[in-house]
């Protein structure tokens, strides 16, 4: 349509080159990806990113933890079936699980935008990284939340 309305444009077939110009816009709102949206994913991290002490220790009871020393860091790794949890120096960073009601791609650009990063990888996995979550991507369906707090909102 950008090509036939400057063709009829030069013919000064005005009227039609006008037509031609919105069916031109049309079509590039149509295949326009949505920005990114900087919301929290619709399903909550079932932890807060807070201190693990006497307060919170319950709600790890039934996962399996694993103390990692990464350099001068300690780190405690708590897994209960697909559901992950990282705490770097006793403080809850990293929230993974499974989410309850996969959606596909398509639903998921209407949600939340276009990703700022996609991370590819092997065997048709993918991760789309966003602004307070992340999403872990089997084929076309979301499969898995990777919850973290963002920098900027972090509390000290």
């Amino acid at each position: 349509y950008y090509n036939l309305e400057h063709l009829q444009n030069i013919r000064k077939r005005n009227a039609a080159a006008n037509e031609s110009w919105e069916n031109y816009q049309t079509i590039l709102q149509k295949n326009k990806t949505p920005p990114t949206k900087n919301i929290p994913f619709h399903e909550p991290s079932p932890f807060n990113f807070e201190r693990i002490d006497d307060s919170n220790i319950f709600e790890f009871k039934d996962f399996k933890k694993r103390e990692i020393k990464l350099s001068s860091v300690d780190c405690e790794y708590f897994t209960k079936g697909e559901t992950k949890v990282i705490a770097f120096e006793g403080i809850v960073e990293i929230v993974e699980k499974r989410i309850e009601k996969p959606f596909d791609i398509e639903k998921l650009i209407s949600l939340y935008g276009r990703p700022i990063h996609i991370y590819d990888s092997f065997l048709d996995k993918k991760v789309y990284l966003y602004p307070q979550f992340a999403l872990a991507i089997e084929g076309k369906w979301a499969k898995k939340v990777i919850h973290f707090e963002p920098p900027e909102q972090k509390k000290d």
